[in-house]
């Protein structure tokens, strides 16, 4: 509401005193309706702003505003901008780095010894595997005869065809052969070989008498071979071409 409104509502002049405001108010407020609440309230606020603009009025004079003119605004204020110098932030510096802590270099270290454990076992059974291999490369073969053990306790006896065969180490070609059944003309046949384990190079075959349990000393010839080592490979039971013998 501006004060013409307000002191055209109040029936006062525009300079009306605190006075002549209070009493137009009074006087208006007495011959309203006390149920008229939104006249009531509209005199109220023409009041209130009659007495508010009372505070302050316009110098008057040739210079002054006219009575009943609005004062001019004032211009609004010119700041000038604010200057604020730079932010200076020192250089960045990068972190120091810090060293391994004594925990990590100790498991460092032992997780390296016990690499180096692993790895030594691993060569020591690879190493005890190949000699195993070799071991079982050089073994004897398949092929030669069985040791058996003879009477007298010797590692070796062997067994063939039924005949326990003895090699006496006095004379290494020389055999004692004791046949479980009588075999009167036993085909014995003997390989050579360059080595004790070798293969059989060239054979030798003689007829030799064999009676059940009896021990019989039997010599392979000096000429039957020019290789180093011989062995019984067979004994065969055949007839006896002797007249003699029953």
């Amino acid at each position: 509401m501006t004060p013409a409104e307000a002191a055209a509502l109040l029936g006062v002049p525009a300079g009306a005193t605190d006075a002549d405001i209070h009493r137009a108010y009074a006087a208006r407020a007495a011959t309203t309706d006390p149920a008229d609440s939104v006249a009531l309230d509209a005199l109220a606020r023409a009041r209130d702003a009659l007495l508010a603009g009372a505070f302050w009025h316009p110098p008057q004079g040739p210079q002054g505003p006219q009575a009943g003119t609005a004062p001019a605004p004032y211009p609004p204020q010119q700041y000038p901008p604010q200057q604020y110098p730079p932010q200076q932030y020192p250089p960045y510096a990068p972190a120091a780095r810090r060293p391994a802590s004594t925990g990590a270099i100790l498991g460092w270290t032992i997780g390296g010894l016990a690499g180096l454990l692993v790895l030594s076992l691993v060569a020591v059974l690879l190493v005890f595997s190949g000699v195993s291999a070799l071991r079982d490369d050089t073994s004897v073969p398949e092929s030669a005869p069985t040791a058996e053990a003879a009477p007298d306790g010797s590692a070796d006896s062997y067994e063939v065809d039924g005949v326990l065969v003895e090699p006496q180490t006095d004379d290494g070609w020389t055999f004692v052969l004791t046949a479980q059944e009588d075999c009167p003309a036993a085909e014995v046949t003997s390989g050579f070989a360059d080595s004790e384990y070798g293969d059989t190079l060239d054979e030798h075959t003689d007829t030799v008498p064999l009676e059940a349990g009896v021990p019989y000393t039997y010599t392979i010839p000096d000429g039957a071979s020019v290789h180093d080592y011989a062995a019984i490979d067979s004994i065969v039971c055949g007839e006896s071409t002797d007249p003699t013998r029953a």
